[in-house]
């Protein structure tokens, strides 16, 4: 940033020079072929009598300083084309600078907006693995037997330790049915709840009203499959029913 800010800057100073130059001349060429002194000429030799006051003249024209109109005006006694050349340069010189400058600060932000957003990534990967690496601990101290799965007997008989439920706590697992709970987690339906089910359940279901979600949606599709299922049945009843009519 603050190398192109200098550079912006000796950019400028390159332009105030070689415009400064051009104008300085035409200033002093129209002093010397003017016979009587007149109000323009007083202005000239202000403003325009050396290469520095040239450029602070036109400095001060960059950053709206000097009275614009006047300039135009003095210019326009020595020649159109000075004019013309003077209003280049100010709108030139104003619209590149604040264009690269506005550049700059964007090119800034959005670097620090692409280098907030990396160090926020880092920081969830970090708290992902943290988080992977104290449940699979809790699964592990969980699991007495060493068997590598846990048991609905077991998990319930775990959670009534005070140091596992605070660890459930510390994830933010307000468990108040521990059976309810063990279902959830039980994907496979198989009675036992694995690491890689535990895991998984408890950073789903990470907060109290995931947990309430995950009780509510698990129990309407156990509700829905037995409707499902004597409904089935009805059906096929029905159809016996109707089978033995016809005979």
């Amino acid at each position: 940033c603050l190398s192109a800010l200098f550079w912006t800057g000796a950019l400028v100073l390159v332009l105030l020079f070689l415009f400064s130059i051009v104008l300085v001349s035409a200033a002093a060429n129209y002093i010397e072929g003017v016979a009587v002194t007149s109000e323009h000429v007083e202005y000239l030799r202000d403003h325009f009598s050396s290469l520095p006051m040239g450029m602070l003249t036109l400095f001060l024209s960059f950053i709206g300083e000097a009275e614009f109109k006047e300039v135009i005006l003095v210019l326009l006694e020595v020649d159109l084309v000075y004019c013309l050349f003077y209003l280049f340069f100010v709108v030139f010189v104003t619209l590149a600078v604040m264009n690269i400058i506005a550049g700059i600060f964007i090119t800034e932000a959005m670097d620090m907006a692409l280098q907030d957003r990396e160090i926020r990534q880092r920081g969830s990967l970090q708290r992902a693995r943290k988080n992977l690496k104290e449940l699979s601990s809790l699964f592990y101290e969980m699991d007495e037997g060493k068997t590598g799965h846990l048991e609905k007997f077991d998990f319930v008989r775990q959670l009534r330790r005070p140091e596992i439920q605070s660890m459930f706590q510390f994830f933010n697992l307000d468990i108040l049915d521990p059976e309810a709970f063990f279902t959830l987690l039980d994907v496979n339906h198989d009675g036992l709840v694995n690491i890689e089910e535990f895991v998984v359940g408890c950073l789903r279901m990470h907060g109290a009203n995931a947990i309430d979600m995950e009780i509510a949606i698990t129990d309407t599709k156990n509700v829905v499959h037995a409707i499902d299922g004597r409904f089935q049945l009805l059906v096929d009843r029905l159809q016996h029913l109707g089978r033995s009519l016809a005979s």
